[in-house]
């Protein structure tokens, strides 16, 4: 728990500073670059206080208290998966960005980069992102994560556990009877 919040403080501590130096300089802001590697830390800036507060949003079990209940759990699984996914897909742009401007030799300050920019390189991951997150939030996958103490997140239950608990139910009770 206490690498964990020093991790996570460190985190905060950098993106906090990239988001700082591009949001101050006229000249960052205006670089394609420094706008995706904002994009970046802005996400993984979400995604570390999340997961620095997760014993407030966490429901809690019988090896680790937690404040919060399966609302805010699910609230907390949609906004980690989106930002974890986001700051992996913002990464992505980033690559692409490198390849367009130093393969294809695609000028960084053309009407075509930043038309490239604004519905690929920030649009996508986004979109991507929320899409994930929606779809598991609609599945009903956002659980408490078993073994891992206060994380809620994508949760899958292996179908053949529950079938083998209920068949187990069934044969409990036809032998009651």
């Amino acid at each position: 728990l206490v690498l964990k919040s020093i991790t996570c403080l460190l985190s905060i501590l950098g993106a906090s500073m990239i988001i700082t130096s591009v949001l101050r300089s006229k000249k960052n802001r205006e670089n394609i670059q420094q706008r995706i590697l904002a994009g970046m830390s802005v996400c993984d800036l979400v995604c570390a206080i999340t997961h620095l507060t997760g014993p407030l949003w966490f429901p809690g079990n019988d090896k680790t208290p937690g404040l919060g209940n399966d609302i805010s759990c699910s609230v907390l699984g949609f906004v980690v998966i989106l930002v974890q996914f986001a700051t992996v897909l913002y990464n992505d742009s980033l690559a692409l960005y490198y390849f367009l401007v130093i393969r294809m030799k695609i000028c960084p300050d053309s009407k075509r980069m930043k038309r490239i920019e604004k519905y690929w390189l920030h649009s996508i991951p986004l979109a991507w992102a929320f899409l994930i997150a929606t779809s598991a939030a609609v599945a009903n996958g956002i659980d408490t994560w078993p073994g891992w103490s206060n994380t809620c997140g994508i949760y899958l239950s292996n179908n053949s556990d529950n079938n083998s608990a209920n068949t187990n139910n069934n044969n409990d009770r036809d032998q009651n009877m």
